[in-house]
């Protein structure tokens, strides 16, 4: 059995970033490890995740980068975020720590010499193991032991009906059926989205949430909000969706793996290149999301051994 610290961008109430962390988690407990996820956020531990919020006294034998954006400038990007990944690269040197990448994306960058210094202290050091990364471009930014699979949370219905903390909670019969998740930088397509929604019980979606919230996602009183920081509320309302037009990456997926239409609308890079790499397949298939699944196993199981 192994100890190992699952660290992304935890802090932000990121529903797509926190999810991976509950996957990766779930899958490391249910192959016999130990998992804890790096976050002061306490919906983890609400969930029942071990989790800590600082590398006092912790100790582990491995880390998991878990998921989001981490190929990325620095001039775009939260300086706390990158004062946190260089705590992270000094905590690693300093334990002699292996680090592997699961899920990760690219946003903005074409090679590693773009990508911010803190960044690239964890990618060019010499624990770092390499990593799956969810946008087959990225295998040709320059970093060593980089392996192509698709988003982790393609798998999220499948993973809501094996791992019972995922568990959707049904928001019932009168739910809304359209959702509306845009940014302050998108309300120019908010026309638009009232456009297609007309006849449809319809409100505004966070996937932000929580006191420290990232996104700048807007919410009018025109229509209900739905602003949940409970996971499973959120995964309930995704579910029970017809549709979910978003400037957003991971709302979008998700909705799609329950069979929610996603409309991607002022769509970032990343975004534009998922949809470009997307073969409904896995949404399809269950044996090729099992696939899928197996592979992300069969690389958390090497880098495991190998330590």
């Amino acid at each position: 059995m192994k100890r190992v610290l699952i660290w992304g961008f935890y802090h932000q109430g990121n529903l797509g970033d926190d999810l991976m962390a509950a996957i990766f988690y779930e899958i490391l407990e249910e192959i016999g490890h130990a998992p804890l996820i790096y976050s002061a956020n306490p919906r983890f531990k609400k969930m029942g995740y071990k989790a800590v919020s600082c590398f006092q006294d912790v100790e582990v034998d491995a880390i998991f980068l878990g998921g989001g954006a981490f190929f990325k400038e620095a001039n775009s990007s939260n300086s706390e975020i990158e004062e946190a990944i260089t705590q992270l690269a000094f905590f690693v040197k300093e334990k002699r720590l292996p680090i592997f990448g699961l899920s990760l994306g690219s946003d903005g960058v074409k090679m590693l010499p773009q990508v911010s210094v803190a960044r690239r202290m964890i990618i060019e050091s010499q624990y770092f193991q390499g990593a799956v990364v969810r946008l087959k471009r990225d295998l040709k930014l320059g970093v060593r032991n980089l392996y192509y699979l698709p988003d982790i949370v393609l798998l999220t219905n499948d993973c809501c009906e094996k791992y019972s903390r995922l568990n959707p909670i049904d928001p019932g019969i009168n739910s809304p059926e359209f959702l509306i998740n845009l940014s302050r930088r998108s309300i120019l397509h908010l026309p638009e989205a009232l456009w297609m929604s007309k006849g449809m019980k319809t409100a505004f979606f966070h996937a932000h949430t929580g006191i420290k919230k990232t996104g700048g996602e807007i919410g009018l009183p025109i229509l209900p909000l739905i602003n949940n920081d409970n996971i499973c509320i959120e995964l309930g309302y995704l579910s029970r969706a017809k549709m979910i037009l978003s400037s957003k990456l991971h709302p979008g997926i998700i909705a799609m793996s329950f069979g929610t239409r996603f409309i991607p609308v002022a769509a970032r890079d990343k975004v534009k290149e998922f949809i470009f790499q997307f073969e409904n397949v896995i949404l399809e298939d269950k044996a090729e999301r099992i696939r899928v699944r197996d592979n992300y196993l069969t690389h958390i199981k090497k880098f495991l051994d190998s330590i």
